[in-house]
């Protein structure tokens, strides 16, 4: 049984970019990076940034001078608990703070019943230099109300060991075998997907940025390795089957509590279509592998892509027991789904990627032909865009058959002549 985690931990963290104060600004940072945070694993990293119009700080970028916080709405207030080691520093700081200062609060804190993160507009600042303590009267705003211009930064920390922060593309996938985690599920009555599965991960990186309530662009990255497997057997005449949801699941999703939330699903159908004379047993298959994919998507406006896919396709050795002609098209879909909701829905959309694999195969007495092929499609809403279209890779296998035609043994000396499998990779 496949199971994936509801959601990746997002910890606080030290901004790259800017050193910690506990002097309110203009200029408001946040930074949350992914778990593991072990430089032996790569994770993604999330990084905020708000230009304010009023003064304002971030608790958790003021260097552990804050140990814990008090939000009492009896009155309405909250109360900062200073460090020992910081206590004097802090207190000598805030008595010169503006008389309004906006804090963020995050999903570190348990603030007012919540671990989200909130923004709190506070005065009235009350010193307590023996209890370490300093309280604030405090009311709740909306950060944008209080913001110029805005940027939410989610981008991968790449590190060469390990993939532990990525998100799994692994559908029907047994890692113990290397095969399929349900085999020989039912695309029809007669036709059945006797070895379909991907395996692979990727990685995300998204940029929002606006100014107040407004976003004005949206670029969107995805990444990494996928290889798709799909192995059909009938044993019918003429069939077609409708296409068959195989896979639905929510996938580890990334979430930082009131700022940022992006929820992947990995989807997986499949499809085939067989025209046989006779009723006889046909496997064939084909496996696509796209190592180090890459797809950039600006999705302001109209959308715009840069995409870097290099598939490698191969065929499966056939399974044939027939007299006569015989062909067979198969599909496998893969669907990386991403909702995306940023800032308590003022970005909130829908898009990912669809791969489609596809398998062509006919047989006649004398010849097998396969051909193999696929695209990359990109979505947004109800919206497609094609990004790439594989050339077709086709393979040619001549089929020698004894005077006699006498059953098993023909049927065994036609496996033997077609023992070999051709692979051909596209560049």
């Amino acid at each position: 049984m496949l199971f994936y985690p509801s959601s990746s931990t997002f910890v606080v963290s030290n901004s790259p970019i800017f050193p910690p104060t506990i002097h309110p600004s203009t200029n408001l940072f946040a930074t949350y990076s992914q778990l593991p945070t072990s430089d032996d694993h790569g994770y993604h990293i999330f990084n905020l940034q708000f230009n304010t119009t009023i003064p304002s700080i971030n608790l958790d970028q003021t260097n552990g001078s804050i140990s814990s916080i008090e939000c009492d709405s009896s009155t309405n207030s909250i109360t900062l608990i200073l460090s020992k080691e910081s206590s004097e520093s802090f207190i000598d700081a805030v008595v010169n703070w503006p008389d309004k200062v906006m804090l963020l609060i995050s999903h570190k804190w348990f603030c007012f019943g919540s671990s989200t993160t909130q923004f709190y507009l506070v005065g009235d600042k009350t010193v307590d230099s023996v209890n370490r303590k300093v309280r604030f009267n405090s009311e709740p705003c909306e950060v944008l109300k209080w913001t110029n211009e805005f940027s939410l930064d989610l981008s991968w920390r790449a590190t060469l060991i390990d993939k532990s922060g990525t998100i799994p593309l692994d559908g029907l996938f047994d890692p113990r075998t290397g095969k399929t985690s349900r085999p020989n599920i039912p695309l029809n009555s007669d036709l059945v997907c006797a070895n379909c599965f991907t395996h692979g991960s990727a990685k995300i990186s998204l940029k929002i940025t606006g100014f107040g309530p407004i976003v004005n662009s949206v670029s969107l990255e995805i990444s990494g390795d996928l290889l798709v497997n799909v192995d059909i057997t009938t044993k019918g005449i003429t069939l077609k089957s409708p296409d068959v949801k195989l896979l639905d699941i929510p996938i580890r999703s990334i979430k930082i509590p009131g700022l940022l939330k992006i929820g992947p699903s990995l989807i997986l159908e499949a499809d085939a279509q067989i025209n046989l004379q006779f009723n006889r047993t046909v496997s064939v298959g084909s496996k696509l592998s796209i190592p180090d994919f890459d797809l950039k998507a600006k999705l302001s406006g109209q959308p715009k892509f840069d995409a870097n896919f290099k598939p490698k396709f191969s065929f499966h050795k056939p399974n044939l027991s027939i007299k006569k002609t015989v062909s067979l098209i198969g599909s496998l879909k893969l669907q990386l789904a991403l909702e995306v909701n940023a800032l308590g829905g003022l970005f909130s959309r829908k898009a990912g990627v669809e791969v489609v694999s596809t398998l062509g195969v006919q047989v006649n007495s004398t010849k097998v032909v396969g051909t193999l092929g696929g695209d990359v499609d990109f979505f947004e809403g109800s919206k497609t865009f094609p990004i790439v279209k594989f050339p077709n890779s086709k393979f040619t296998k001549d089929v020698k058959r004894t005077k006699r035609f006498l059953g098993k043994r023909s049927a065994r000396t036609e496996g033997l002549l077609l023992r070999k499998s051709v692979t051909k990779n596209l560049m």
